[in-house]
């Protein structure tokens, strides 16, 4: 039932009313949501111990607690006294970081209850006076729930911007808008509201019971809203208006028990001033004696007048405000109980007179009430100023005089102890120690000093650590902006990085400002803005590592700065001076080494107290390392600002500034400036600028052993290392003691140390946890890890030394559990790691082969370690080379990186940097391993050292030397002795796969010649002792590659050459501008004429190729008398001109093996044929690549005399006058003509006709034509009638006319003896399947792309197929598939069969099906799955992907056939994604081979790993392509066939020709399978 809430004729009185309602109702909606919060709170700060009570956590004394009236008396501990608890201190810490202004009511609560009862926490939020006996939110009024939500830090993540922004104490706050609501209907004298201020109230609670972070989906929350509402809109209930009149009698009751408590503060008021000046009025009476008894007198008897009133005022109001407020109370509840009992006759009569019955006690309790308020202030206030007033004249007249005097004391004190503190900083920190191994070598501070590089770091909200921008003035490091200075500022840096440079540096300059005359600051420079530490009246610089134990800085100060400039009998009143001076004195105190620092027995401190220190007076600047600071006790609140020292900016200039200092005048300044610098570079050192210390230490290392036989250049890694490592170990400890032969150390460079020796056990465990970090199987971690992982190896004092020391550096970061942890650097760790690895090798198996085998890289990753392991232990070194070389080698033939390239040279560098390292520790029996080598003139003494350990092993080697440049580096090797000539030996090349020789200053040994020479490097083909021996094993046996492009004689490379032509893989030989010298004595001396070309070999076959460059005579030279069977000439222009012919024609003719030769050339010439005159060469083939025949006699005659000729092949681009006439009568057994572009046009048939018919011997005929087929119309009655048995057509690039159909039909119905016909066509042929009707070939192989077989011939091709009725052999490749092919050979009866592009798998299963008489299978095709014919003996399968679990199937699919079969299968190890061959390992295929060996029913005859290179230059004839695959592995099993054995078949010359040049890997195998249910 809706009522309305107008219960006053004033419509401003009736807004008040429902003002009062609505905070009523806003603060029911709070309730529930501040219960709950309050619950989160007391989780955030922590529950105490129970025990403890308020009194024992405040110490004493503390404002405004404590007040002491009496010496030793303080009413607030009077029964408690302070107590240190940790448990419960750090709950009250977090309740008061909790607080939002710091300082939380603490009176209000009971500490012993904070264990369990979260309200107690909650009223540290509450105002600090009239809650203390509150005990839930429940008994809270309106100004409390919302004093909370204000105050309590955490309530800023569950309330909305909405009620928060801006952020209090601002007055615009949307909460502190609330908060005034409730004082301003409180505290109304009037008790109105207006209209347009009433809606304001609803809208700002309505919205805060609405916030969308959490209120919004409160339920108590959403009722108030509702509430708010049906008041704002006079919608609210009667019962719910009844309850709320009872919570205003509550108010009411509540006003009351306030006047009752205000009037007890009063007296309490009252009483704490009379005491005061009771006090005041004893010491008046000391010092005014006699004259003040009066004034005594006077003031005593006011002041009992004043409390009389007083006390009968108070009296007198606390029983009008009770007599009003109980007779209130009384006639309200008549009021409202009349009312109930008339409610349903009349409600609203009765609702207004109780709302005005209500309003009137209101306001004259509240008029009462205030009136005693004025009254007792006025009163309290009157007395007090008059008192105050009285005494203080007396006192001021006393003590100006006495001010006076002292002040001019104080200021000559103060200007004296400033005086003395900078002499005292001059003398003790204005020079800084060069080496911190020698702390006697020190300099002005001023004249080594650099800029530092300086970031300042932003600490977030969730701790997190941000670097930012650099630092670059003081200005910036104590303000954050023009007005805010920064009090608490702190320096973090590593050991070494400058931080105590740099606070010395400030109080140079300090210093500098405080003398009497200084030259103007430096503006421009970095922290040259000194005029900002002048604004500090005294700097206080304090060592933290010399007081250890003591917790006060005033005490430091006293120790290191009072007691040191100062007499015993001035030492007490210059501490009182200072304690007054740092009241009143803008003061800066440096903090130096906070690290250093180490509390007291017993106590908790993280840092030295700054107790005394005014905070508007002094700033504090610390320097520590980051450990220090990642300790949680040092509260990110209480770091205004912090900044990282990063070294130096520019550490070239710093090292000139270092060597001006320590240099010898006779040096040149800039250049050892640059040598040093390029030593750094170097040895990758320049990591060291972030470490002034240790950059400082390897400056004044080098300028130290200038001098000395042994330079730092040329020294050892780990010796400046070890010099790294004790200068960081002297700072933890400085203890010294030596290694000896009683007490020998782990490695040598150790030997010679001061410091290493009494911590060596530190060292030791410290490398273990280096080591076992740094090949952690969690990478991640290797380098950054937490204080648990690196618990796991270090004990705390163990933990604690290398923190002292530097060599780990701990920085907090947002984790309050763990802190990132690291070494000083990375190449410290891998020292340290190295260390360890060398007195533990066992390691190396143990550990590191897992790591190696975990990540692909990891050899790279280790090779700083394996660096300082060749110094610190070869033999474990030795075997840690072997494992990373193999891993080396591995890697990079399966990215195909076989031979030369610069991941092979970076691997090499760390071999050769290793073994520097090695023989600069003056190491022995150094045998480290390495399989490609590239050594040039700078490496060439090192890398031969490695080379001769190696070279039977050696897979590579690329030497580039040049003679005048390289020259210098002969005069000393590595080891120091002088070496005249580097000899590299071929003949123990057992696996070199690359050569290349680069460069003039290398010399090839001939031994047909006695002539020595001065070059750098001598190549030795054949040594004496490999001559010696009986059965000498073949030079480069392995050799695949080989690049010349220097100087040799025709001798030399003949007798190479004649080695590669015995091996039986291909061989690539590169000549670059080689010059090849001639041994004859020649009257007429030969040019020196460059040659330029490439040889390919295998076997007894030799293939030149020179399209462009030149070939000297000397080349020519080299071949002769080789054994070479077949060759192969590829030459550009004039090779059988005039200069050459004799020498080519001599070199054929001593080619006594000869067999086949074929020639490619740009041009005719007439010494060609005299060249080729009565050869013994039984095929021969000519092929012109652009250019007309120009003696068709010299051809006929050269061609006639060729008298063991069988085979010839001409191939042209122009027409060839006189062919046929050349051709006629030749007793050739097969002839091959090719050509393009008009090749064989001719104007005579019957020349052509005649021509072929008069080769009565001719078995096999091939004729390939590249253009359209008008270019020989003769062709088909040229073939009319021949005796040949194989013939083959190829039209590539076009098709065949229908006008030559019937042509074409009656040439081959005429060949009688034809048994083998092949037609490669790359188009359409129409009349074709009619001209193959009825032949009584046996073999056909049909060849067709772009439509060369379309499906709408199938009908014409099956039936052609079928009347083939001795066909046995039938092969089809076409690159358009088609189904209606496959449908064309349903039910042949031909034996075997070859296919390629199949997909079509229902096609090829049915036609299969149909070929009962099938025997061979031979298909190029992606794998599918089909049924074979049960007459299927063998089966031979190419495909170009075939997965590991495709292979797995297939070979189930032939299991299930019911016959035995004999397959063979290559497949390349690739797999094929978005048209991108991917490679796939061949180790797993090794793995289904295993799986295969297993099974019962399969034999696994077969298995070859074949790898290629890819030849892009290469010639080769296309009827005999030979293969360039190379066998890498035949795992296991070998049934003694070649790996090229299906050369012959087309579906593997399909397969080969369109495999990819990605692919460089590929499998072969031969499987016998027999029905899996025989098995």
């Amino acid at each position: 039932m809706a009522t309305n809430t107008k219960l006053f004729t004033d419509k401003e009185t009736n807004n008040w009313f429902k003002a009062s309602i609505a905070l009523n109702v806003t603060k029911q909606g709070l309730t529930n949501f501040l219960d709950t919060q309050l619950q989160n709170v007391h989780t955030i700060v922590g529950r105490s111990c129970g025990n403890c009570t308020i009194e024992k956590l405040i110490p004493c004394p503390t404002n405004p607690y404590c007040n002491k009236r009496k010496r030793n008396k303080c009413p607030f501990h009077k029964s408690q006294k302070p107590q240190p608890c940790p448990t419960c201190d750090n709950v009250k810490q977090n309740i008061i970081s909790q607080h939002r202004f710091g300082g939380p009511s603490l009176k209000n609560t009971h500490a012993e209850k904070w264990a369990h009862d979260y309200w107690e926490i909650g009223k540290c939020y509450l105002p600090p006076d009239g809650y203390s006996s509150i005990s839930s939110v429940q008994e809270s009024d309106f100004n409390g729930v919302i004093s909370i939500m204000l105050n309590c830090l955490h309530f800023q993540t569950c309330l909305s911007s909405l009620c928060l922004s801006p952020p209090p104490p601002d007055k615009q706050c949307p909460l502190e808008k609330v908060r005034q609501i409730g004082r301003d209907v409180r505290h109304t004298s009037d008790c109105k509201v207006k209209d347009a201020d009433l809606q304001d109230y609803f809208k700002t609670l309505s919205t805060l019971l609405a916030d969308p972070q959490y209120l919004q989906h409160d339920p108590s929350a959403i009722i108030a809203c509702t509430r708010l509402s049906d008041l704002q809109n006079d919608r609210m209930s009667f019962e719910e208006l009844g309850k709320l009149l009872k919570e205003v009698n509550q108010t009411l009751e509540e006003a009351k028990k306030t006047g009752e408590r205000f009037s007890e503060m009063a007296e309490k008021t009252l009483s704490k001033h009379l005491q005061k000046l009771d006090a005041t009025n004893q010491l008046g009476l000391i010092r005014l004696k006699k004259k003040t008894t009066v004034g005594e007198q006077r003031l005593h008897s006011k002041t009992k007048v004043g409390e009389h009133r007083l006390e009968r005022k108070t009296q007198f109001g606390a029983q009008i405000i009770y007599s009003r407020t109980r007779n209130g109370e009384q006639r309200i509840e008549k009021k409202t109980n009349d009312g109930k009992h008339r409610l349903e006759r009349k409600t609203q009569f009765g609702a207004q007179i109780i709302y005005s019955r209500t309003r009137n006690g209101e306001q004259r309790i509240e008029q009462k009430t205030n009136d005693a308020d004025q009254c007792i202030d006025s009163m309290v206030h009157d007395g007090t100023q008059r008192i105050e007033i009285s005494v203080q004249h007396g006192i001021e007249r006393m003590q100006q005089a006495a001010n006076k005097t002292a002040q001019g004391n104080y200021e000559r004190d103060v200007a004296d102890f400033r005086r003395r503190l900078v002499e005292h900083y001059n003398d003790t920190s204005s020079n800084v120690a060069l080496s911190v191994l020698d702390q006697s070598l020190d300099k002005r501070i001023t004249d080594i000093y650099a800029t530092p590089k300086m970031h300042l770091f932003d600490i977030a909200s969730d701790g997190k650590r941000v670097k930012k921008e650099q630092v670059l003035t003081y200005k910036e490091l104590f303000y954050t902006d023009d007005t805010k200075s920064n009090r608490r500022v702190y320096v973090q840096g590593e050991p070494g990085s400058g931080k105590s440079t740099f606070a010395a540096k400030l109080v140079h300059d300090w210093c500098d400002e405080n003398r009497p005359s200084t030259a103007a600051p430096n503006k421009n420079a970095s922290f040259g803005d000194v005029l900002i530490i002048q604004n500090f009246q005294f700097i206080f610089f304090l060592s933290l590592g010399e007081s250890r134990g003591q917790t006060e800085v005033t005490h430091m100060i006293k120790k290191q700065i009072i007691d040191t400039i100062y007499s015993d009998e001035k030492r007490q009143v210059m501490y009182t001076l200072l304690l007054k001076i740092i009241e009143t004195e803008i003061c800066l105190v440096i903090r130096d080494g906070l690290d250093e620092w180490v509390a007291p027995d017993g106590s908790n401190l993280a840092e030295p107290s700054i107790a005394g220190f005014p905070k508007d007076k002094c700033a504090v600047l610390t320097t520590s390392r980051p450990w220090k600071l990642a300790d949680e006790r040092i509260k990110n609140s209480r770091i205004d600002i912090l900044v990282e020292i990063e070294g130096i900016s520019d550490s070239y200039t710093f090292s000139e500034r270092v060597l001006r200092c320590i240099l010898d005048k006779s040096k040149d300044l800039k250049t050892t400036a640059r040598e040093i610098w390029s030593f750094i570079m170097e040895r990758r050192l320049t990591w060291l600028s972030n470490l002034p210390m240790l950059y400082t230490l390897v400056i004044c290392t080098w300028v130290g052993t200038m001098e000395e036989e042994e330079h730092l250049n040329g020294s050892s890694l780990c010796a400046l290392y070890t010099t790294f490592l004790e200068s960081l170990c002297k700072k933890a400890n400085d203890t010294t003691g030596f290694f000896n032969d009683l007490n020998p150390p782990h490695v040598k460079c150790f030997s010679r140390t001061s410091y290493l020796r009494p911590i060596i056990q530190n060292v030791d465990v410290i490398s273990k946890a280096a080591f076992h970090l740094l090949y952690s199987p969690e990478k991640e971690k290797s380098i950054v890890f937490n204080d648990q992982e690196l618990s796991n190896y270090l004990t705390p004092s163990e933990q604690e030394f290398a923190l002292k020391a530097g060599l780990i550096s701990k920085r907090k970061t947002k984790s309050a559990l763990n802190s990132s942890i690291s070494f000083i650097h990375k190449s410290m760790q891998e020292f340290l790691a190295a260390y360890h690895i060398a007195h533990n090798a066992h390691l190396i198996d143990d550990v590191i082969i897992g790591y190696l085998g975990r990540h692909s890289d990891a050899y790279l990753d280790i090779s700083q370690v394996f660096i300082f392991l060749c110094g610190l232990n070869i033999s474990a070194a030795n075997t840690l080379s072997g494992i990373i070389n193999e891993h080396h080698s591995k890697i990079m033939d399966a990215r195909g990186l076989t031979y030369s390239s610069m991941k092979h040279v970076a691997f090499q560098s760390i071999i050769e940097a290793g073994y520097r390292e090695a023989v600069s520790n003056d190491q022995t029996d150094i045998l480290l391993r390495l399989s490609h080598f590239y050594i040039v003139g700078n490496n060439l003494m090192v890398m031969n050292n490695v080379w001769r350990e190696n070279k039977s092993n050696a897979l590579a080697l690329e030497i580039e030397v040049h003679d005048e440049t390289d020259r210098a580096i002969r005069s000393s090797s590595t080891h120091g002795e002088p070496t005249s000539q580097v000899e590299f030996d071929l003949s123990s090349c057992l696996n070199l796969k690359y050569l290349k020789l680069w460069g003039s200053g290398i010399h090839m040994q001939d031994s047909s010649s006695s002539v020595s020479s001065t070059l750098p490097v001598c190549i030795v083909l054949n040594s004496a002792n490999q001559a010696q021996c009986a059965d000498p094993q073949p030079v480069l046996p392995c050799i695949k590659h080989i690049e010349f492009y220097n100087t040799c004689s025709s001798t030399w490379l003949r007798s190479l050459l004649s080695t590669l032509l015995t091996l039986d893989h291909y061989v690539k030989f590169i000549l670059i501008a080689c010059y090849i010298t001639s041994c004859k004595e020649d009257p007429v001396r030969w040019e020196d004429t460059e040659t330029d070309a490439t040889l390919l070999s295998f076997k007894d076959t030799l293939t030149l190729m020179n399209a462009f460059g030149s070939v000297s005579r000397g080349l020519w030279e080299a071949l002769h008398g080789l054994n070479i069977k077949s060759l192969s000439l590829s030459v550009g222009y004039g090779l059988f001109n005039e200069t050459y012919a004799d020498s080519m024609s001599q070199l054929l003719s001593s080619l006594t093996q000869l067999d086949k030769l074929s020639i490619v050339l740009n041009n005719d010439s007439p010494g060609l044929w005299e060249a080729l005159h009565g050869l013994n060469i039984k095929r021969l083939s000519v092929w012109y690549g652009g250019f007309k025949v120009k003696y068709p006699d010299s051809m006929s005659q050269s061609l006639s005399s060729l008298t063991h000729l069988d085979t010839l092949s001409i191939k042209s681009c122009d027409d060839i006058p006189g062919l046929w006439e050349a051709l006629r009568g030749l007793n050739i057994k097969s002839l091959s003509l090719s050509g393009r572009f008009g090749g064989f046009k001719v104007n005579s048939v019957d020349s052509m006709s005649q021509s072929l018919s008069s080769l009565t011997h001719l078995d096999k005929l091939s004729i390939k034509v590249y253009d359209h087929i008008d270019y020989i119309p003769g062709l088909w009655e040229a073939l009319h009638g021949l005796n040949i048995k194989s013939l083959s057509l190829s039209f590539r690039n076009i098709g065949l006319k229908v006008k030559y159909a019937d042509s074409m039909s009656q040439s081959l119905s005429s060949l009688t003896h034809l048994d083998t016909l092949s037609i490669n066509a790359a188009d359409y042929i129409p009349g074709l399947w009619e001209a193959l009707h009825g032949l009584n070939i046996k073999s056909l192989s049909l060849s067709g792309r772009y439509g060369g077989f379309d499906v709408k011939s199938a009908d014409s091709m099956s039936q052609s197929l079928l009347s083939l009725t001795y066909l046995d052999t039938l092969s089809i490749c076409t690159y358009v598939d088609s189904p209606g092919l496959l449908e064309a050979l349903h039910g042949l009866n031909i034996k075997s069969l070859s296919l390629s592009a199949i997909e079509h798998a229902e096609s090829i299963a049915r036609s299969l099906s149909s070929l009962k008489q099938l025997e061979t299978l031979s298909v190029f095709w992606t794998y599918i799955d089909i049924k074979l014919p049960q007459s299927l003996k063998h089966l031979n399968s190419y495909c170009m992907v075939l997965l590991p679990s495709e292979l797995r199937d297939l070979v189930d699919a032939l299991s299930a056939c019911t016959q035995t079969i004999e397959s063979n299968l290559d497949f390349c190890c690739a797999s094929l994604d978005d048209s991108t061959f991917k490679r796939i390992p061949p180790e797993e295929y090794i793995v289904v081979k295993k799986e295969l060996e297993m099974r019962k029913n399969v034999e696994v005859k077969r298995f070859q790993i074949l790898d290629r290179t890819i030849q892009t230059d290469v010639y080769v004839d296309d009827d005999d392509a030979a293969s360039d695959w190379s066998v890498r592995d035949i795992g296991g099993v070998h049934d003694g066939t070649k790996y090229d054995d299906n050369v012959k078949d087309v579906s593997y010359k399909e397969f080969d020709c369109r495999m990819s040049r990605e692919i460089i890997t590929r499998i072969s195998m031969r499987l016998l399978i027999t029905p899996s249910s025989n098995s």
